[in-house]
């Protein structure tokens, strides 16, 4: 998530939720305790994301070349790394002309949004939903930008609470349900193929509704400080505390 700058639109709280704090909620409550409970300081690995963020950069319009350059000396296989980019930004072009996207669009939508119930339930806790939308092209489309080694599968897209956030984010402020338009540059881990992946994604005032309640139980348990339990998953590969997670094992 990119970081607000001296230009925010909005006040960014102390304590607010975010579809990246639910993610880490569900996978991993330990992996939230100490990031968000205990605040403890850790070395990120960036390696994995170098890609992804001079994509991003390159969707934005800025020039990456200066940043191509310092990734090719970091990551593995770097003449292949400079060919998948010229194929994704060949596709991006294409793809952005296809959704009628123009340079005075909103890019980095930043928002700060009030629990906010399509049923008009009374929400149990005062919680701000903080975070940012890639692109906002019209009145009622936005893109998400993704980077990753597959497509995204229909049962990913489906389960995507990312995407259910910034869909219930666009209903919660104008009072109209969107589309998002996932555009996903890929690289297969398989074949080693780079290419790219658009898809559309809805969802319905029930889904906002869903989300909205185990929004609030996952603030409820977090709050009172059942956030503990361990989960061992995928992700364990790239937690920046996974060298002290066991000595917190019972």
């Amino acid at each position: 998530m990119p970081k607000p700058n001296k230009n925010s639109r909005v006040n960014k709280p102390k304590i607010y939720w975010s579809a990246s704090r639910h993610r880490t909620s569900v996978e991993c409550p330990r992996q939230f305790a100490f990031k968000y409970k205990m605040n403890m300081l850790y070395d990120q690995d960036e390696t994995p994301f170098l890609y992804g963020s001079m994509m991003h950069k390159h969707l934005e319009g800025q020039d990456v070349s200066a940043e191509l350059e310092r990734v090719m000396t970091i990551m593995e296989r770097p003449i292949e790394l400079a060919s998948d980019f010229e194929v994704h930004k060949v596709h991006a072009k294409e793809y952005l002309e296809r959704l009628k996207v123009k340079k005075t669009d909103k890019k980095e939508y930043e928002f700060c949004t009030p629990i906010k119930y399509p049923s008009g339930r009374k929400p149990k806790f005062d919680i701000k939903v903080y975070g940012f939308i890639d692109r906002v092209i019209s009145k009622d489309r936005i893109i998400e930008y993704k980077t990753s080694t597959a497509p995204y599968s229909p049962a990913m897209i489906n389960n995507n609470d990312q995407f259910t956030f910034y869909l219930w984010q666009r209903w919660a402020e104008t009072g109209r349900l969107h589309e998002l338009f996932l555009l996903n540059f890929f690289k297969s881990s398989k074949s080693r193929k780079a290419g790219v992946q658009l898809k559309l994604v809805k969802r319905t005032l029930i889904d906002f509704e869903d989300l909205m309640e185990r929004m609030e139980q996952q603030w409820g348990k977090c709050q009172k400080g059942d956030c503990m339990e361990k989960k061992e998953s995928y992700n364990c590969r790239w937690c920046p505390f996974k060298d002290i997670c066991s000595n917190f094992d019972l």
